[in-house]
C-alpha cells in the first residue's frame, strides 16, 4: 500500500484579528459549530473590540487568487484567513457559565471560546499549529509585560480532547457549563 502523505501546505502566518476580518470570522464560526454552540456575529464583534490583541489570533495562509477588472484578470497572492482562536479573561481559575459570558479586564485565566479551522483545511494539523502559536504568544506577553496570564482554559467535547492534549492542555474533567445539548469537558494549560 502506498504511503499516504499529507500535501505540503503553505506556511501559516499569525496576527491579531482586525475589524475587517469580522465577516470572515463569523462565517468560519458558523461553519464550525452547531447553531446552539456557535458565537453570534455580535459576540464575535464584542470580543474583537474588547479583548487585547493577543487573545484573538488570526491564522492566515497564502493562496493564489484571480482579481479581474475591465476584461483583465491578474493572479495575485493573498493571505486567506483559514483559522482563528479567540478568548476572554476571567478571574475564576475554572470555567463557569458566568466566566464564559463576560470579559473581566482584571482576569488572569484566558477562557478560549473558539478554535476554528476552515472546513477545507481541517485535519491537516492547522488547529494544533494555531493553538501552539496562540499559547506561545501568551507566554511572550507574560515575559514582556510581567506575568499577566496564569492559565489557558477551554471547553471541549470528548472527541476533540486528543487535539487539545496534543497542544499541551490537560483534561481537568467534566465541566458544569451547559451550552448546547452535549456534555463539556474542561482542559487547562498552565502558563
Amino acid at each position: 500500500m502506498e504511503n499516504a502523505r499529507r500535501p505540503q501546505l503553505p506556511p501559516l502566518k499569525y496576527r491579531a484579528t482586525q475589524a475587517t476580518d469580522l465577516a470572515r470570522l463569523h462565517e468560519l464560526e458558523k461553519a464550525s459549530y452547531p447553531a446552539t454552540e456557535a458565537a453570534t456575529f455580535a459576540q464575535i464583534e464584542y470580543r474583537l473590540s474588547h479583548v487585547p490583541g493577543e487573545l484573538f489570533l488570526a491564522c492566515l495562509m497564502e493562496q493564489e487568487d484571480f482579481v479581474c477588472t475591465d476584461n483583465m484578470c491578474t493572479m495575485l497572492t493573498v493571505d486567506k484567513l483559514v483559522a482563528f482562536v479567540n478568548a476572554t479573561l476571567s478571574a475564576s481559575s475554572t470555567l463557569t457559565a458566568e466566566s464564559m459570558k463576560t470579559h473581566d479586564l482584571a482576569g488572569r485565566t484566558v477562557c478560549v471560546h473558539s478554535v476554528v479551522v476552515d472546513p477545507e483545511f481541517r485535519r491537516k494539523g492547522i488547529a494544533t499549529k494555531c493553538l501552539t502559536a496562540y499559547v506561545e504568544g501568551l507566554k511572550e506577553v507574560n515575559e514582556r509585560d510581567g506575568k499577566k496570564y496564569d492559565r489557558v482554559a477551554l471547553l471541549s467535547h470528548q472527541e476533540l480532547v486528543p487535539l487539545y492534549e496534543k497542544a499541551g492542555f490537560v483534561l481537568r474533567g467534566k465541566s458544569e457549563v451547559v451550552h448546547g445539548p452535549e456534555e463539556w469537558l474542561e482542559l487547562v494549560l498552565e502558563l
